[in-house]
Parts: C-alpha cells; structure tokens; sequence
C-alpha cells in the first residue's frame, strides 16, 4: 500500500500551518482531514475510497447489529461514559429493529413486546450486561475491534446475533431476499465527527462535493453509499468543533436522533421510493414515538441542529442550497411532544383555521381541511388546506416567512396520520387497523412496478387523498381528527 497523493498533500497543509483563516473564510477541510490522520498515526492508506475501509477496521470496534453495522471510535471508548453512550445507543437499535418488525407482523400497539422472538431477547439481554470496563478495554489498539469477541459472546448470545441478523435481512421484517446493513457510524464529539467527515471527503470528487462545503461544522449526519454517519452533540458555534449536549432539552435527546436517522436510513433501504414520502416520514416519526414515548428530534420538520435540509417540491424556493429559518424546540408543534402523535396541537389548529376559512369564504374544501401555521412576523398566521399527502399536494406553495413552522406543520400531521391508519381507521375487511397497514406495507416490498397511490385503493379500497374532499384516506382522516376532543 502507498500514501494516496492527495492525502500526501492534505497533511504537508496541515503541518504548514494553512488551517482556517479568518472567520469569515471558508473551513480548511484539507487541514481537518490531516489532522484527523495525523492524529491517529496512518502513514499508509490505499489510494482510493478503500481508505475508508482501512480506517474503519483498524480505528473503530464493530458490531453487526441486524440492519446496522455499527462502528464507533476506538479512542473514544477510554471514558466512562462513552461505553454507557454506545451500550444505550445500541439498545435503542435493537429496539428500532424489534418495533419494525412487530410494524410488518401487524401486532396492535398495545400488544407489542409480549412473547417477543427468542433471539431478540436473548441480543438485549447480552448489550445489557456489558460491562464499562470491558468496553474501556477496546480503546486498545491491540484488542479486538469485534464486540461480539471483545466482549465474550457465549455461544448462546453469538448464535442470537447471527439469528437476528438473518431475521432482519432475509426473513419477514426485511420483506426482500437480502437487505444489505447500512455501516452506522457514531461520532461522539464535533471534532470527531468533523475530522472524520472532512477525511471522507477526501477520498472520493463525488464525496468532496457532498462534504466539503462550509456548513460541514453545523452538521450532525451525512451518508455515503452504504455508510450513515452520525454526530452525537450538537455544534456549539459555527465555525467551531466545540459541541453541546444533544439531552439539553431531554434526557432521550441524543437516543431519539440517532434513532430517527437510524430510522429514515432503514426505511429507505427497505422501500426506495416505493411509499410516499409523507406516509415514510409519519412511519420513522412513529417508530421513535413507540420506543421513547415522544419524539423531539430535529431529523423531519424545521433545520435545527441540521445543514441544509431537504424541502418539499412543492415549497416556494425549494432547493436554493440555504438553509430554513430556525424553529425554537418549544414550538407549539412540540409542545407535548407527539406523545399524543401530536393530534391535541393538530386539533387545536384545525379548529382555528376552519373559522377563519369560514370568515374568509375559503369553506369549499369544507371545514375540515385548514390548518394556521406561523410566520416569523410576530403574531401573523397563514392559512394551509388539505391535501398534504400524495402528488396532489406538490402545487402547494407557502410563504417563504411560514416554511419554517410549515415543516414543522407537517411533521406533525404525518405523525398523526399514519398513527390513525395503525389504529383508528375502520377496516373494510375486518382486519385490525394495524394489519390493514401492515398488508399495505409489505404489498410495497414486493418488488413489482406498482405505484402507491395504486396499492393503497387495492389495500383500502379507496385512493390515498384528492384533491377535493372525497372517500380517500386523508379526508377520512379529517374528518376523524375534526370529531377528536
């Protein structure tokens, strides 16, 4: 193996002093990337992305973890409360994956996690008794990387791991022949997170384009191919690699971004483009709903704590490159939570708009469909209607000053929508609510060339939403939310 040029170079920067300038200059990323290196002694790396490889096998400890590979810093592990930290994170995965399954099984909430399968249990039972000092142990170079050796698998918890793997890849809650494991990588620190983001970069043009950019320091995920990468503090300052805690506003704050990203990446391996993007949203809102009681995670809604979020086609000045306006975690939209799936904060709304739709003559679409969402002009309020699903809501335009709480809107909405077709809405063939979606669910892994909207009326028996009122799903919804006291 010979040092790549290009990483030759990236450290003769660093040692030259050429790092970030004044503050108005745009980061150094070579100068990150080397110190990343430099840091961690490589003098020799592949010339190409399979650098990549050789950092994560030598520098990081591995666990496979059903749909996950997940890795984290040796370096890091040394502290105390980074072996809690990664135990935690990788009990709140198994505990995605589990609720995943239970969702394609078609359990009924109130149901779940009785007589769960025998290798899930037996996965938890083992992360539970890690211990921190064995944990400590693999901050040595010389110790195995591999968890499952590292931290003394028996024979009964080693033969559990592959079970659970093969369950979630291959068996009923993959829903394909083989689902390739997303390498999940955990950063613990900004400057971690930002050294290894800026190394990644280096490594490929298409990579330097995603990564390289100057809100690389505001960031807390990317992904590349098969690789989710995920800061675990949030940025204190731009511009810096200080960070602050992501549990400031909760003691689950770090558990529930991890699990939301980790969330949205298992969905997407899972259907590709297959579900509407409003429906997948509601899904991986839920999922972290279900396992911790609430969801306050900045992933879906507003840009906080995110880098250039992605917009909805149809928002006015969609993809501009700039980032929302920033929507405190306080946000009338969060104020319970969505331990409620959001639907008292919903309700609330929906009455408020129908009577100024009513004062406005804006009725046609019926009392039902009008929602207020904020603008950042103090005390001012826009009025939005139905529908907020499907392709008929793409021609949907909102004032630039309202997209912010707009998101944040529709977060909500999708939240409470998909918990309404697990559990409320009433089956045409006398099936519980949770096995009509669950039916709906896997029909789209089927892997045949038949668009949603089309599974939907064939699961339901009416289409997704309309554009006017009608039978379809989303003005049923509506109408069921209008009635909720």
């Amino acid at each position: 193996m010979s040092f790549s040029g290009g990483l030759l170079a990236l450290i003769t920067l660093a040692w030259n002093g050429t790092t970030a300038g004044a503050a108005d200059d745009p980061p150094d990323f070579a100068a990150y990337a080397a110190r990343y290196l430099e840091g961690r002694g490589f003098m020799e790396l592949s010339e190409d992305t399979a650098a990549l490889d050789q950092v994560l096998e030598r520098d990081f400890v591995t666990l496979d973890l059903g749909l996950f590979d997940v890795r984290y810093p040796r370096n890091e592990l040394g502290e105390a409360k980074r072996a809690d930290e990664l135990k935690q994170l990788v009990l709140a995965l198994i505990d995605l994956q589990r609720s995943w399954r239970s969702w394609l099984d078609g359990t009924p909430p109130a149901t779940r996690r009785k007589g769960e399968p025998e290798e899930t249990d037996e996965v938890r039972a083992w992360v539970i008794s890690w211990k921190a000092d064995a944990l400590r142990r693999c901050s040595d170079p010389d110790a195995s990387g591999v968890l499952a050796s590292a931290l003394g698998a028996d024979t009964t918890s080693a033969n559990a791991l592959r079970a659970f793997a093969d369950v979630m890849r291959t068996g009923a809650a993959a829903g394909q022949s083989l689902v390739r494991p997303t390498r999940l990588v955990l950063s613990p620190t900004r400057a971690e997170f930002v050294g290894f983001s800026a190394f990644v970069g280096s490594l490929d043009e298409r990579w330097k384009q995603l990564l390289w950019t100057p809100v690389l320091p505001l960031r807390v995920e990317f992904h590349v191919d098969d690789l989710l990468c995920l800061a675990l503090e949030h940025p204190a300052a731009e511009g810096t690699t200080n960070g602050r805690s992501m549990n400031e506003q909760g003691k689950s704050g770090q558990l529930e971004h991890v699990t939301q990203y980790a969330a949205e990446r298992l969905i997407r391996s899972l259907f590709g483009g297959a579900l509407d993007p409003g429906v997948a949203s509601g899904i991986t809102v839920n999922l972290v709903i279900e396992i911790f009681g609430q969801n306050n995670s900045h992933v879906s809604g507003s840009s906080e704590g995110r880098s250039t979020p992605p917009r909805e086609r149809f928002v006015r000045g969609g993809r501009d490159g700039g980032k929302l306006p920033k929507v405190s975690a306080d946000s009338r939209w969060r104020r319970d939570l969505g331990k409620d799936w959001f639907v008292g904060v919903l309700r609330a709304s929906q009455k408020d708009a129908s009577k100024r739709a009513e004062a406005e003559d804006l009725s046609r679409s019926g009392p039902t469909a009008h929602f207020l969402i904020d603008s950042k002009t103090q005390g001012d309020q826009e009025l939005v209607s139905a529908p907020f699903l499907g392709a008929a809501a793409v021609a949907k335009e909102v004032p630039q000053d309202c997209l912010a709480d707009y998101q944040e809107f529709l977060r909500a909405y999708r939240s409470a929508f998909v918990q309404w077709l697990m559990t409320e809405i009433e089956s045409k063939d006398d099936l519980k609510p949770s096995q009509e979606f669950a039916g709906l669910l896997c029909s789209c892994l089927d892997g045949t060339a038949v668009s949603f909207d089309d599974r939907v009326v064939t699961a339901y028996g009416v289409p997704l939403t309309s554009p006017e009122p009608s039978e379809a799903l989303e003005w049923q919804f509506l109408i069921w939310l209008s009635r909720t006291k």
